[in-house]
């Protein structure tokens, strides 16, 4: 008989997942889910929390993506998402390059995806659900499912995602970040413009006191 899960339960998951040697460790399916970006958010029906005219990094992205499934409070809804995750990745990994591939040869799409939700499993034990693999005919790409069979919970938490939209503490930072930036840039140029001009304005004052 399968276990029920319980809200610590997943709060405990999710805390080993996010923690330590995990899906989350920087540079770890960056250049897959950070290319995957746009992609996702249409895969899971939620708006893109990222300005069209944002130019951030696959780390980034990565990270942003990452943080809206950490928040996910429904292990059935937790699992659709890391299962889109898996699917984006494959799904970039097959169209035109636009990393190193010489570097990355070794990971495919397949394996990489298969590695993101194996880690999933394990987190789970085996108890809420399973891996099983599926042939897909659309784009000859094979595709690793992670079913959830358990008991789910905070359905109306899930769907605030949804209603009002995902609001990210990483791209908040992010654009805070760039401002702090902006102002340090706007401030070193005007100190620059400043002290090209300071010379002849002393050495005006300077005749017209001689005067």
């Amino acid at each position: 008989m399968m276990a029920e899960m319980t809200p610590l339960q997943f709060k405990k998951i999710k805390n080993s997942l996010f923690n330590g040697y995990s899906i989350a460790e920087r540079g770890r399916f960056s250049y897959l889910i950070g290319d995957a970006g746009p992609l996702f958010w249409k895969k899971i029906g939620e708006k893109d929390p990222v300005p069209s005219d944002l130019s951030i990094n696959n780390e980034q992205k990565k990270s942003i993506i990452l943080e809206r499934l950490e928040l996910e409070p429904s292990p059935k809804r937790f699992i659709e998402i890391c299962n889109n995750i898996a699917w984006c990745m494959q799904y970039v990994s097959v169209l035109p390059q636009t990393y190193d591939t010489k570097k990355y040869q070794k990971y495919t799409g397949s394996s990489l995806s298969l590695t993101f939700l194996t880690e999933i499993c394990w987190e789970f034990n085996g108890e809420y659900g399973d891996i099983v693999d599926k042939t897909l005919t659309e784009n000859g790409m094979t595709e690793y499912i992670l079913t959830y069979t358990g008991n789910d919970f905070c359905q109306a938490e899930s769907d605030n995602f949804i209603i009002n939209e995902f609001k990210s503490k990483v791209l908040a930072d992010i654009l805070k970040q760039n401002n702090q930036v902006a102002r340090k840039k706007k401030g070193w140029l005007l100190s620059k413009i400043s002290f090209k001009i300071k010379p002849p304005l002393f050495e005006v004052g300077a005749e017209v006191k001689k005067k």
